[in-house]
């Protein structure tokens, strides 16, 4: 995995294909770092929490723990990486899409059913969203 840690190689698990974040977070120090007392913006795309999520009896919700405990342990390091280069910085993190988790979402209360014309039995792609959902219309 390029230049990967063997503290965090020697742990990835089988189904985790996907770059780690680490990687992305130390280029992105190192961008911060050669620009010395320039401003510099960073926009970082992360991608150690894109599936697929093995279904493990549980929808894929052991997958996704995973790899999101494991996303936020790299953000928390990078994070205070950067306030030590420059306390001042600021640091915006957003999600771009929910994880395609749709059979857990619904069993477990997190989704209501009834932004759905069709639900799956396991598969997301089962699951068929309205065409117009409105957020505060879902309860």
């Amino acid at each position: 995995m390029g230049d990967l840690p063997p503290e965090y190689s020697s742990i990835k698990k089988p189904w985790q294909w996907q770059p780690d974040d680490y990687l992305l977070y130390n280029a992105a120090l190192k961008a911060i770092q050669n620009a010395g007392n320039k401003d510099i913006f960073v926009h970082l795309i992360t991608m150690s929490t894109h599936g697929p999520y093995q279904h493990i009896n549980d929808y894929g919700e052991g997958v996704y723990t995973y790899e999101i405990n494991e996303a936020v342990k790299r953000f928390v390091q990078f994070s205070q990486q950067v306030e030590k280069i420059d306390p001042n910085a600021v640091i915006v993190f957003y999600g771009d899409h929910k994880p395609p988790l749709n059979k857990y979402f619904v069993e477990n209360g997190v989704l209501p059913s009834n932004i759905f014309n069709k639900i799956g039995e396991e598969k997301d792609e089962d699951f068929v969203f309205k065409m117009s959902t409105n957020p505060t219309r879902f309860w």
